[in-house]
């Protein structure tokens, strides 16, 4: 099947995910006029912004510097892992069922809804690979948020793209496989170029097909109207076999013409049959002769 067009934004979800973990961060700027300790947050941008967005960040000016310290984290590859690919071909169906919205409450009540299926395709894997660069211009500064980031990966943290239940790629890692301690040379001199160490990340993601959900439209339960005639009445024609004496054909039609009867439910002793022409009932065998109600034979 061909799609005229699908985007889901999901590589773009692993990538806000990733900044989402390296933006709280802090480090501590010295002690106030109180004796009180402070600390500056650092902030974290994506390190691949557009020419006009970094033109923006810079007041449109080549003479303005960035302001420091600060990380940032862009991507740098994206290869297919082959070695995480599972049956491309299977197809995982889950049967979901909605909780009852009951619209003159506004509310979700405790009885069931709709009813669903969902089909899901098998995800694609792929390996995406992440620079955290520490931006800095004291040493004080870099040890400080380095050593967050290396106590928070031994080697790895979870990460989470989705909270829909019924994603099963929602729940992946983020692993620290390698660094840069420093991006300058030793002696330094007097260059005055920002420094940056980075941290290489490693994240599986997946890329999934667009699943198929369908409304259960299956018949889950029936409600029925029965109404029971009384024995005396209905039932003595049926039983005229057993020796008990029959009503009129007439009689018998007169009780089930009734407007009290919503639904008829009708059953024959010995598995016989009953003929209406114009009004009138006959009484047939198994085979479907006609019988005679008084007598119980068939009537040649």
């Amino acid at each position: 099947m061909a799609l005229s067009y699908f985007y889901a934004a999901q590589v773009r979800k692993y990538v806000e995910q990733v900044q989402r973990v390296f933006s709280h961060f802090q480090i501590s700027v010295g002690i106030d006029a109180y004796g009180n300790e402070q600390f500056y947050r650092i902030p974290c941008v994506y390190g691949d912004p557009s020419r006009m967005s970094a033109h923006i960040l810079r007041n449109n000016s080549e003479n303005s510097t960035l302001p420091v310290p600060f990380i940032a984290v862009h991507d740098t590859d994206l290869e297919v892992a082959a070695d995480r690919r599972q049956h491309p071909t299977h197809v995982d169906k889950r049967r979901v069922i909605e909780r009852n919205f009951d619209t003159d409450t506004n509310a979700y009540d405790d009885q069931d809804g709709y009813r669903y299926t969902v089909e899901r395709y098998m995800p694609i894997p792929y390996n995406m690979t992440f620079n955290v660069d520490v931006w800095y211009t004291q040493t004080d500064h870099k040890l400080q948020i380095c050593e967050q980031i290396m106590m928070l990966f031994n080697p790895d943290i979870n990460i989470q793209t989705s909270v829909n239940p019924l994603d099963w790629s929602g729940l992946t890692i983020l692993e620290m496989t390698g660094m840069t301690w420093n991006s300058r040379g030793v002696p330094v001199g007097i260059d005055d170029a920002l420094r940056i160490t980075t941290f290489v990340m490693n994240v599986p993601i997946w890329i999934n097909p667009p699943a198929k959900v369908k409304q259960q439209k299956i018949i889950h339960q029936i409600i029925a109207d029965i109404y029971t005639a009384n024995l005396d009445d209905a039932c003595v024609g049926f039983n005229s076999l057993e020796g008990i004496p029959a009503t009129s054909p007439t009689d018998l039609l007169a009780i089930f013409s009734t407007d009290n009867f919503a639904s008829r439910l009708v059953v024959t002793p010995n598995n016989h049959y009953i003929e209406v022409i114009d009004g009138e009932i006959k009484l047939l065998g198994q085979d479907q002769n006609e019988i005679d109600p008084a007598t119980g034979n068939v009537i040649e």
